[in-house]
């Protein structure tokens, strides 16, 4: 009866949802907000487009957290490039294309492993021969970075398509105007830990909780979730395109929709931004 009664306490709380803002009134409030500064504005819209963690596009983090596991520089690894994809577009105006540009922007995804060369003891020296009476200081600890997972998210570089590519293009030529280059390329991204990311968002993206009041919070992860919706809702992204897109593994997506599925099929398939360039180059006119 006891066991009983102890389980008659157990409360069950249903887990909060993010609620994501109709696309529509996202697009016009980023585009009519005024910004605290041009970096700021980029760095939310980056963001976003790539669907990135925030840790993904920073290059620092605090020593507390980095010991902890909670946050690591993976922002020091991306690197970016132009493709071309064929593919006929009819705008409104009634011009048209035949293929398109892309920035293809190549970014760690947050599971990578980190090997430690731990300083040589003391003790150890002392057995080796030395005879010094002072302990030598210890040397600083060489961070390693091992079995790192990437992926490449595409941004469509017409401003018909997407709109916010424009602001990019202006950063990136900034950044090459002031030498401020990361793997031979502009640097795209941000020198920054996610304390600051956060502030950043706070300032710039609180408003839009008055717009929409079922938006409880604001905080650069719902960046993430509210552009993975929007892919899905307003593109049309199918499940395997937004693993694609988020680089989640096949595996997992499959055995959510209860179908057996062998590790091996991310080991011998590999998911790109082909994947879904035909579903995400459309107008952004038809998309709204």
């Amino acid at each position: 009866m006891e066991n009983l009664g102890a389980i008659q306490q157990v409360v069950f709380k249903e887990k909060e949802r993010v609620h994501t803002p109709d696309f529509r009134l996202f697009r016009e409030y980023m585009d009519n907000h005024h910004w605290t500064s041009q970096r700021d504005e980029v760095l939310c819209k980056l963001a976003y487009l790539l669907g990135a963690r925030a840790c993904e596009i920073l290059t620092r983090t605090t020593p507390y957290q980095l010991k902890h596991g909670l946050s690591k520089p993976y922002g020091t690894m991306m690197r970016h490039e132009l493709a071309t994809w064929k593919k006929h577009i009819e705008f409104p105006d009634g011009s048209k294309v035949e293929d398109t540009k892309l920035l293809i922007v190549t970014t760690a995804i947050a599971k990578m492993r980190i090997e430690k060369e731990e300083p040589t003891p003391v003790s150890q020296v002392a057995q080796a021969g030395e005879t010094t009476q002072t302990s030598p200081s210890p040397a600083p600890q060489t961070i390693t970075y091992t079995g790192v997972p990437t992926k490449d998210v595409g941004i469509p570089m017409d401003p018909r398509i997407e709109p916010w590519s424009y602001d990019i293009a202006k950063w990136v030529q900034k950044m090459r105007n002031e030498n401020k280059l990361q793997n031979g390329k502009a640097k795209l991204s941000f020198d920054m830990c996610e304390e600051n990311f956060q502030i950043v968002v706070r300032k710039n993206l609180s408003d839009i909780m008055q717009l929409d009041p079922k938006i409880k919070k604001v905080h650069p992860h719902v960046l993430r979730h509210w552009r993975c919706d929007h892919l899905r809702m307003n593109y049309r992204f199918q499940p395997i395109q937004v693993c694609a897109f988020t680089g989640w593994s096949i595996k997992n997506e499959e055995q959510s929709r209860g179908q057996k599925v062998s590790s091996n099929i991310d080991v011998y398939s590999h998911l790109s931004w082909r994947d879904y360039a035909d579903a995400l180059l459309q107008p952004l006119a038809d998309v709204l």
